[in-house]
């Protein structure tokens, strides 16, 4: 048996000199059949296929190979396995998420924060919204009241136009600079909010919420008329829409959709006083709704 392994890993080394890596791939799998078990031989069937170019099958071998360290109680082999699968894909979710797990293990919170950082951003950047909510989550169980994190991510979301979703982050900025009596930042990050394209009435109203106790009026002021401006905005496509169905209501301004009801928004001349956003307070600790599922590890690379 050691003789058809020296011969074989023979084979793999000159074919993998030439340039030959089909054969060579070939050749190490005939070794990891023969030796299933043998993680050095799987490892050099990973670095032969990514020397072929074939990522995406590199990158699952590796994973499996970590996995099997990690399994084996060699933490620090895997942590160099998942380090490669970076190299080869910088936003690969699983390995992020694994090395962060191992880095927390290992009771380097700093670390974990990194790794669970740069897969949020990742996730933004491929508009998964609810994964990238659920890891800003376990950053917050990690270390809580740090908002820097979060106000990266809302960075991010302006920078991918998600305006909605970025106001959201924003706002959570505040309230946690808020809560840390850092008004001053708070307000600055708040008119951020301002400056973008927001169309969510219920995120302008969170916002308007938040800095309500800041003194800055000018700021809320500037706020309303967003939301009166979303609400006229409803009110003319809902009068399209049924002069389109020949069935034009006569109290289509008095009648604003749900969402917009506890307001009249289509009048232009109500006072500031009069659309005033309600001045209720966050409860210490309410989260959104997206916040209510705990991220759950995911094994489905196995």
């Amino acid at each position: 048996m050691s003789q058809s392994r020296a011969k074989l890993e023979k084979k793999i080394d000159k074919y993998a000199g030439k340039g030959r890596f089909d054969k060579a791939i070939a050749e190490c799998q005939k070794l990891l059949s023969l030796f299933k078990g043998d993680l050095q031989a799987r490892q050099r069937l990973a670095e032969l296929l990514a020397q072929s170019g074939n990522d995406p099958e590199a990158i699952r071998t590796y994973f499996k190979l970590a996995k099997r360290y990690i399994k084996n109680g060699l933490p620090d082999q895997a942590v160099r396995i998942f380090n490669r699968i970076l190299a080869l894909d910088s936003g690969h979710i699983d390995s992020l998420m694994q090395l962060a797990d191992l880095a927390l293990t290992d009771g380097t919170q700093e670390e974990a924060i990194t790794h669970l950082l740069r897969a949020a951003e990742t996730l933004a950047r491929r508009d998964n919204v609810r994964t990238c909510m659920q890891v800003l989550e376990r950053i917050e169980k990690i270390q809580p009241g740090n908002h820097e994190y979060r106000l990266r991510i809302a960075e991010v979301f302006a920078e991918l136009y998600q305006a909605n979703t970025a106001a959201g982050e924003f706002t959570r900025v505040v309230l946690m600079l808020k809560q840390n009596k850092r008004f001053s930042e708070a307000i600055q990050v708040a008119k951020q909010v301002a400056e973008l394209v927001v169309t969510d009435v219920e995120v302008l109203c969170e916002l308007g919420e938040a800095i309500s106790d800041l003194d800055q009026w000018e700021l809320v002021e500037q706020i309303e008329k967003k939301v009166k401006a979303i609400g006229r905005e409803a009110a003319e496509a809902r009068r399209a829409i049924a002069q389109d169905t020949d069935n034009v209501p006569t109290d289509i301004e008095s009648s604003p959709p749900a969402k917009l009801a506890a307001i009249d928004l289509t009048d232009d001349n109500r006072t500031t006083e009069e659309v005033a956003i309600p001045e209720q307070k966050p409860k210490a600790g309410e989260k959104s709704d997206i916040y209510s599922e705990l991220f759950g590890d995911d094994d489905s690379s196995e």
